[in-house]
């Protein structure tokens, strides 16, 4: 039996529509040029659908002779409403009903008559006209629940295309488009576009849609915000009977003026970009070594650059700042300022100017006080903490960085260690790691902050793949992740995803390579957080995070941000300042911490997290089949080796099922072959004899391997053999070890 969308789709083509397949996730065509490798040649057709059983149906709408009235109810943009207010009577066509709730209306494509096409068509809040070059989904197309659930409230909703009963295109052809359909709709000269009556009284039914009409004539006109939203302020009260159980606020006023103000803009401003070849940045060093920085005023609601001259050490607040000739400006987006709730707490946190501080000392100090009065962490820790909030504001000055996580059960601190901190890290990104990996590639890329990431608990799935991709890469700047452009797959995209990360997960990752860069703090319930329904003591946690937090947050970031300008640029890293031995995944992501500071008990707090680090490494590794066999040829090795004896698999694996537990722990010669040949070992064998075959014990790698897995320790040997030096109680390798 055929597939069904197979079986659609080549009836839609059998009825001169030209048809393609599109993602069932977000409605984008699977093909190369988009619609217009739409099609009716059945070959094609088949080949499309049999490679992509599950696409979903698109047809192009001009090719096909129709164009569509495309009827939304989403994101605020209630089209029913606007339909109802401006139909003159109902209209029998080929109707179909979206998933979410929406409707297409299907009319003859005259060509004698010119449709505008466009969304929110001439104000027309919600209706949206699909024509020449557009196209819409059909039956019996299904979405994905996830992409159904993000467009649409409520679960219980269709997730199917679906045509209206016997007004589908199998039942009718889609009608002439009335006159007055085409009068709304049709396109029109410069000087009629945005003319707009407000009438004497606006019924009940038609308030939204008028006032927002209201509210695009003026803007045309040359209105500003302020003046809009005074005149429709006089309007509202003159000309409508407002509803006394839901009466229009200023809620509604603001969501006019944004939408009247939205489009024109943002088509305004990209033609603008285009036209003076404007960059946007967030960080720029200019061609005279001025560092330019983004902030964000959110009580003025402005983004602007400070920029810092470092021979004069002052700082100045601009709009843009010239580089090579070309005008830079930072960026201009909602994930900065909300423009209609300018109060809400933006998605990236940015410093507001350069504040003064005295020394570095008293900025330390002052950092682990605020992380020690908000959230509670043993005082190794809280160092830790501090000194990876300074290193974070200057970390692109490194090749390498760790990354800093807390692990725990939710209730014991989580979220508030991640607020806490990130609050207070460079450009801080939060984002929880469920939204997928596409908004966590364009926020670094676009900002180069620090990631605050929540809810790290990955499964097996593609969009947590990618999102360890992106950890696994990040902590070098020689790492970039390569992908796709989602509109031209041909296209190669360098995604650079080097920056700090502060991540909250429930348990440890299976990704050892990964754990091994995350510097973690084990999270438990403190005992200093504020008794409820107690007056404050001077040590308490808050419970509550109130705008006092937010205050001096904004306080540090701003000092921090004069940190960062001063003491930007290369740094030289002093492999002395970690005192003891350690492996060299250890010493890459702790030497960048510290050789950020002078402070001798910072230092040594630094230290014995590398020596403790280094000691559960091995801890770890001593727990594995690898170091069970290593000790078995460790006890054979050192009367084989001094008779000139080889060390055979099959007695290794003797040897190891004499001390194994049960049947299960047993192994068989060629299961202690296979361990032994893997990377993580990398024993070479020599070649098979009469008695089988042997291993190569190489004295210098195998004493690297006992101490790597806790079978010895380093002063048990000759140090100068394997690079050690003693310490006491130390079990750790040099940095000639490679993992």
């Amino acid at each position: 039996m055929e597939n069904k969308l197979l079986e659609y789709a080549l009836k839609y083509s059998k009825i001169g529509w030209y048809v393609f397949p599109c993602r069932r996730n977000n409605k984008h065509p699977m093909t190369k040029n988009g619609f217009k490798d739409a099609t009716i040649d059945e070959q094609v057709i088949r080949r499309w659908w049999t490679r992509n059983p599950d696409a979903m149906i698109g047809v192009a709408c001009g090719k096909s002779g129709f164009v569509v009235i495309d009827i939304d109810d989403k994101d605020g943009r209630f089209g029913s409403r606007t339909w109802e207010a401006i139909k003159h009577e109902d209209i029998i066509t080929v109707e179909s009903i979206t998933p979410t709730a929406g409707r297409h209306l299907l009319f003859e494509l005259d060509e004698k008559r010119k449709i505008h096409q466009d969304s929110d068509i001439y104000g027309h809040v919600g209706i949206d006209i699909r024509n020449q070059g557009g196209y819409i989904i059909v039956e019996p197309s299904l979405m994905t629940p996830e992409y159904a659930h993000s467009q649409i409230l409520g679960k219980d909703k269709q997730q199917i295309y679906e045509w209206v009963e016997d007004q589908s295109p199998f039942d009718m052809k889609p009608i002439r488009m009335p006159d007055w359909v085409y009068e709304l709709f049709k396109e029109k000269k410069e000087s009629e576009k945005e003319k707009f009556s407000l009438p004497d009284n606006v019924p009940k039914g038609q308030q939204d849609d008028t006032f927002f009409r209201f509210a695009c004539s003026l803007k045309a006109q040359g209105y500003d915000p302020d003046m809009v939203r005074g005149a429709l302020k006089i309007s509202i009260e003159e000309r409508c009977e407002q509803d006394k159980d839901d009466p229009f606020t200023c809620k509604d006023i603001e969501r006019w003026i944004k939408q009247a103000f939205k489009y024109d803009d943002e088509k305004k401003d990209k033609k603008k970009i285009k036209k003076n070849k404007f960059l946007e940045t967030s960080f720029i060093v200019l061609e005279d070594g001025q560092i330019a920085e983004m902030v964000c005023d959110r009580a003025d609601q402005k983004v602007q650059f400070a920029v810092y001259d470092k021979e004069t050490g002052e700082s100045r607040l601009t709009d843009s700042v010239l580089y090579n000739g070309k005008t830079v400006i930072p960026y201009q987006n909602d994930f900065l300022i909300n423009p209609v709730n300018p109060t809400e707490t933006p998605v990236v946190l940015l410093p507001s100017k350069t504040e003064e501080y005295n020394l570095d000392k008293e900025l330390f100090d002052e950092i682990k006080c605020f992380i020690h009065k908000h959230v509670g962490l043993n005082e190794c820790f809280e160092k830790l903490a501090t000194i990876y909030v300074m290193f974070s504001w200057l970390y692109d000055c490194f090749t390498v960085l760790p990354y800093i996580r807390v692990l725990g059960d939710f209730g014991t601190g989580k979220s508030r260690f991640l607020s806490t901190i990130g609050s207070i890290c460079y450009k801080p990104m939060t984002i929880v790691a469920a939204v997928g990996e596409a908004p966590i590639f364009r926020m670094i890329q676009r900002y180069k902050g620090t990631l605050v990431l929540d809810e790290a608990n990955f499964k097996h799935n593609d969009v947590n793949a990618a999102i360890m991709q992106i950890l696994n890469a990040g902590y070098e700047k020689r790492t970039p992740v390569v992908r796709c452009d989602s509109k031209d797959y041909e296209k190669i995209i360098q995604c650079q995803v080097f920056g700090p990360k502060i991540i909250s997960s429930r348990e440890k990752w299976k990704d050892l390579a990964l754990e091994s860069r995350c510097l973690t703090h084990m999270s438990n319930t403190s005992e200093r957080i504020q008794a409820v329904g107690a007056d404050p003591e001077e040590d308490d946690i808050p419970i509550y995070l109130g705008h006092e937090f937010d205050r001096q947050a904004l306080q540090l970031r701003n000092k921090l941000l004069l940190y960062r300008f001063r003491n930007y640029g290369e740094k030289e890293i002093d492999v002395k300042k970690l005192k003891y031995p350690v492996e060299p995944r250890i010493s890459q992501i702790l030497l960048p911490l510290a050789n950020l500071t002078s402070d001798e008990q910072v230092l040594e707090e630094i230290n014995n997290i590398a020596k403790q680090m280094n000691k559960e490494r091995i801890e770890d590794r001593s727990s594995r089949y690898e170091a069970k066999i290593l000790q078995v040829i460790k006890n054979i090795e050192e009367e084989r080796i001094a008779k000139g004896e080889k060390i055979y698999i099959k007695e290794i694996a003797d040897s190891y099922n004499k001390e194994a537990y049960n049947e299960k722990e047993k192994m068989s010669p060629q299961r202690i072959s296979y361990y032994i040949r893997k990377p993580e070992l990398a024993i070479e064998l020599q070649p098979k004899d009469r008695d089988g075959r042997s291993i190569i014990c190489n004295s210098e790698q195998m004493n690297k391997l006992y101490i790597k897995y806790g079978i010895i320790t380093a002063d048990c040997i000759d140090n100068e053999s394997v690079g050690y030096i003693d310490c006491d109680d130390v079990t750790a390798v040099t940095n000639s070890w490679e993992e």
